[in-house]
């Protein structure tokens, strides 16, 4: 996906207000953001986080690790923010040893996604932790020239699942309270306006993409929020010395 301009961001405003729901109080927490591309998530968020919190950006490009760690550095916030290199297929975290983990797709995507999936990223969840992901969904078959016009205004990648999809797999990785939010809305404005300003809304990529056929924004694409909770530990009553069994 094309980087957004400053403008367009701007009019992406509803996706991390949105997000920033799901994911709740996160005051002294300790945060995850995978694919942290320029690392803007990373550090709004850690404004939220503050004292006793740290927020870690992980991301596959060496280039955008450094890009996110000047970015920090230059950011004032109370809370710890550190960025670092990820494999593509896994997290190099431990069990159980973040609070929250947010994945975001669509306001600040990576030229470089990973292959982990739900079940990875909810391996490293403490009870009672929460996911949060946004995403772009789109058809699995598609013939090549469609393919090329998209490519050509910019929508190169995309997950090939539905709504249905994302909400199995977040049960899958053991979650619970899923929830998946439809976001298309936010981003087709978005679409509009920098077709307007190419003055190419008619024709190639645009029309495919913002008209009415089955792959438009809308019918075969969609932008979604996906969340979920890692179920909170089972308090298992201590045994008091001296106490007396009353049988049922």
């Amino acid at each position: 996906m094309p980087r957004w301009s400053r403008s367009e961001v701007e009019l992406l405003e509803p996706v991390l207000e949105a997000m920033e729901v799901a994911l709740g109080p996160l005051a002294g927490r300790d945060v995850v953001v995978l694919c942290s591309a320029h690392g803007d998530l990373a550090v709004r968020l850690a404004a939220r986080v503050g004292v006793g919190g740290s927020v870690l950006g992980l991301e596959r490009s060496d280039r955008l690790v450094e890009v996110a760690r000047a970015k920090a550095a230059a950011a004032t916030t109370a809370a710890t923010v550190a960025f670092d290199t990820c494999p593509v297929d896994r997290l190099p975290l431990p069990d159980g040893s973040v609070d929250v983990i947010v994945s975001d797709s669509i306001v600040d995507p990576t030229p470089l996604p990973t292959d982990i999936g739900q079940p990875e990223m909810a391996r490293v969840l403490r009870p009672g932790g929460v996911m949060v992901v946004t995403d772009i969904l789109g058809p699995a078959t598609m013939s090549h020239g469609v393919r090329d016009v998209l490519a050509a205004i910019g929508v190169g990648y995309w997950c090939d699942s539905d709504e249905n999809d994302f909400r199995s797999w977040m049960l899958e990785a053991g979650l619970v309270d899923t929830g998946v939010v439809d976001l298309t809305w936010v981003v087709r404005r978005v679409w509009q306006e920098r077709a307007a300003l190419q003055g190419s809304y008619l024709g190639g990529g645009f029309e495919v993409f913002l008209g009415s056929g089955p792959f438009s924004l809308g019918r075969g694409f969609r932008y979604v929020l996906a969340s979920g909770h890692r179920p909170p530990a089972k308090i298992v009553p201590r045994p008091v010395a001296g106490a007396r069994v009353i049988p049922t």
